[in-house]
């Protein structure tokens, strides 16, 4: 409305009035903002009381008797208040957002309204309909999503604390990290899609060490998951990293997870994931050998 009202005392008034609305089994809240829509541009101002007396007095009866007698009035009436009605619903909805949709969600929309069309003019199927485009629109989004933060790193190409030990110490540790240790940074929400990328990615490098017969003394010893940017994982994702696990295991290394939250950690334990509490750091200066 083209007016500047108390936003308190309408919200109050409306809240008010919804739940006696709710009482009688009537439509709350969208209905009445439509009528205070349609009352200011027939009444021409906010204080003509005689459209709310109107309407109450039709509510009333239509409740304690019958919508039949809608059918009386005119149908030209009655189709223009329905186009009233609905071309708010595109001009807030749909046209104020023609801007800010791509092409996929335009065509998420006819669908819906295919359906709609469809099985009669449902209005459950549509909904329903809606829900699924929205679930596989999502999981196709996220799944572009990478796990990883970069790609798997060396020990010798993360940046740690600094350790009391000499300077020849200090080039053997690298010598030996660079060649023992490979670190992955996770990220986001794994899940089934964006798991194959992390499995891929350290499968190359145990491909590598394969293909090159790298002696047993240089191959990889430990797997390190960081996961101080880690959201979560479902039980798909959580299958890939327990095969991932077992994988490393297989070969020989010891696989280590460091900055889990305590909920996630609990998580990887009744998933078998995290085997024992000695391979569970609190961050990855701690977590390096």
């Amino acid at each position: 409305l083209p007016l500047k009202v108390s936003t308190d005392d309408e919200a109050l008034t409306f809240g008010l009035f919804n739940y006696l609305l709710a009482c009688c089994g009537a439509a709350t809240g969208y209905m009445q903002l439509k009528f205070n829509v349609i009352s200011y541009g027939v009444m021409r101002n906010a204080h003509d009381r005689r459209a709310g007396m109107i309407f109450a007095m039709l509510c009333g009866a239509a409740y304690f008797s019958t919508v039949e007698h809608f059918n009386y009035l005119p149908k030209l009436f009655l189709s223009a208040l329905l186009f009233f009605a609905g071309a708010g619903f595109v001009t807030d909805n749909m046209w104020g957002s023609r801007k800010f949709l791509h092409f996929s969600e335009w065509m998420e929309i006819v669908v819906i309204l295919i359906v709609f069309i469809a099985v009669g003019q449902s209005m459950i199927w549509a909904v329903v309909t809606g829900l699924v485009l929205s679930a596989i629109a999502f999981i196709a989004k996220y799944a572009r999503v990478p796990s990883m933060d970069g790609l798997p790193k060396r020990g010798d190409q993360v940046v740690t604390r600094e350790r009391p030990v000499g300077e020849v110490g200090h080039q053997s540790f690298m010598h030996i990290a660079s060649a023992w240790i490979l670190i992955v940074s996770l990220k986001g929400y794994v899940f089934f899609s964006s798991c194959v990328q992390v499995m891929r990615s350290v499968e190359e490098h145990f491909q590598k060490e394969d293909d090159k017969k790298v002696p047993g003394y240089r191959r990889l010893k430990f797997l390190v998951f960081d996961g101080s940017a880690l959201d979560g994982m479902d039980a798909s994702g959580a299958m890939c990293m327990a095969k991932l696990s077992r994988r490393a295991k297989q070969r020989g290394m010891r696989v280590i997870w460091c900055n889990i939250k305590a909920d996630l950690a609990e998580e990887l334990r009744v998933r078998s994931i995290l085997a024992s509490e000695e391979d569970l750091f609190e961050d990855l200066d701690v977590a390096m050998p």
